[in-house]
């Protein structure tokens, strides 16, 4: 028995070239995405700018659908893509990257060139040896040319590695930089949660520099200097300098029972310095009251002091340094990856 509602060619027509498929709002011919994945839950192809995301269509007006349109997620990147992958392909590095990184330690290495040249001219005037090392107490010029040698051998790696594009060297530095970078934030770390030990090793230092202050010019002239920024005198006082053999009270020297001039308040009216203005004032007979003419305290107090103080701009400084040696890093990095990068294409 037939249905003479509809007809049965209209639903199975027997020309194929005539039939039309239902319309599907997802469907795109592969043939016009060329470059692309195919979305295999939505039938569409896209591609973004720096990779292939999937986006599913507009919804048709009345339809109800559970997907969300994304959009393409753009990477911030300091370079076009398009424009690293042809500069490798032409065996070229980022000129930004390389040049700022050799002049970044260009000014390291004329600076730790100075520090060296100094540290070895202060060596030599004064004929000091390698005894002093493994006497207890390390002169500083040994500390300036250490420094300097260090600084020295450093950024000529630097500077090579960059402009020779020499990845092993490149990696020495970046791998020594990092470790510079580890130990800069251990030793903040662990000076601010052991400062009665930072202050103990302050301690100790002072004393061997009141020990040996006539004895060496370059104590002489941090004590001295110390003393008069800090407005101090001593390590925990005024008599602290009994330890010295010329301020001792019991010397025979005109300096007896007496401090350094840096430890004297500077006269308003005075221009000259009168380096005898601390004989004798230790001495309560001759002189009763001693914060009229020199500094009564200590310079690890007013050290421990000054760095409470200025904690929030001694931070800023050192993280300022830091950011500025985790940027060398990164470029370091960075470079090493172009040249990595360059060297597989030759393979």
């Amino acid at each position: 028995m037939s249905n003479p509602s509809y007809s049965h060619d209209e639903y199975f027509p027997t020309d194929r070239a005539a039939y039309q498929p239902p319309y599907n709002p997802y469907y795109q011919p592969y043939e016009n995405q060329p470059n692309t994945q195919p979305n295999h839950i939505t039938g569409q192809y896209a591609r973004g700018q720096d990779q292939t995301v999937m986006i599913a269509p507009e919804p048709q007006p009345g339809q109800r659908t559970s997907r969300s349109r994304t959009s393409t997620i753009r990477r911030p990147r300091l370079e076009n893509p398009e424009k690293r992958r042809k500069r490798r392909s032409e065996g070229r590095v980022n000129t930004c990257i390389k040049y700022a990184v050799f002049f970044y330690n260009l000014l390291f290495w004329i600076v730790g060139a100075a520090l060296l040249g100094f540290g070895i001219w202060g060596l030599v005037s004064k004929s000091v040896g390698l005894e002093d090392i493994t006497s207890g107490f390390l002169d500083p010029m040994w500390l300036v040319t250490i420094l300097g040698a260090f600084i020295f051998i450093l950024s000529t790696a630097g500077c090579l590695g960059a402009l020779r594009e020499n990845t092993c060297l490149l990696k020495f530095y970046s791998i020594v930089l990092g470790l510079i970078i580890l130990a800069e934030i251990t030793i903040v770390i662990l000076a601010y949660f052991y400062r009665d030990e930072g202050t103990n090793l302050v301690s100790n230092w002072v004393d061997k520099a009141i020990y040996d202050y006539m004895d060496d010019p370059d104590t002489q002239f941090l004590m001295d200097s110390m003393q008069k920024d800090m407005k101090c005198c001593g390590g925990n006082g005024p008599d602290d300098w009994e330890k010295n053999l010329y301020f001792n009270c019991s010397s025979p020297a005109q300096s007896k029972c007496g401090v350094p001039y840096s430890c004297c308040r500077p006269p308003d009216s005075i221009a000259i310095i009168n380096y005898q203005c601390g004989y004798g004032v230790r001495d309560e007979i001759t002189t009763p009251s001693q914060d009229d003419v020199i500094y009564t305290i200590g310079c690890v107090k007013s050290i421990d002091k000054w760095l409470t103080q200025n904690l929030v701009l001694i931070g800023g400084i050192i993280g300022g340094i830091v950011l500025v040696q985790s940027m060398a890093l990164w470029f370091v990095r960075s470079l090493i990856g172009d040249i990595k990068a360059i060297k597989s294409m030759w393979k």
